[in-house]
């Protein structure tokens, strides 16, 4: 079994609740979960060396949050991102492609298909039928 480490950031404490929900959801042997609050803890740990196994969840609070984490591309190039937008607008999705999310959800979802999605990009879901 391969190491998979998730790096989550929220600012807003509920959203930050969701997504370690969804994270502890696949926690146990070979997976970590790093929780962040803001951006730029995100940056420094972002900037240190990652395995290969890592995927961020990503979940601006609003437009300027946003706008942060688009301006991280250069540290965030060839992650595996799962983004988490805060509105159903087109400017936030446009924007948001700049940093090439392997999917795309929004706060106002349930974040069964974001557990769906993080066991999938981590491989468990991979390893549950091999053992089957």
């Amino acid at each position: 079994m391969q190491h998979v480490n998730i790096i989550c950031f929220a600012s807003a404490t509920k959203m930050l609740e969701k997504i370690s929900k969804a994270a502890i959801a696949l926690s146990g042997d070979g997976v970590g979960i790093e929780l962040y609050k803001s951006i730029d803890e995100v940056y420094v740990r972002l900037c240190q060396p990652r395995a290969s196994g890592c995927i961020l969840v990503l979940c601006p609070k609003n437009k300027k949050e946003t706008e942060q984490i688009i301006s991280l591309h250069d540290v965030l190039s060839g992650a595996k991102i799962i983004l988490v937008l805060p509105k159903r607008d087109k400017d936030s999705v446009r924007m948001a492609y700049k940093i090439f999310p392997r999917f795309m959800a929004f706060a106002d979802e349930d974040f069964a298909n974001i557990t769906m999605v993080l066991k999938k990009m981590s491989g468990l879901s991979a390893e549950a039928k091999a053992q089957d």
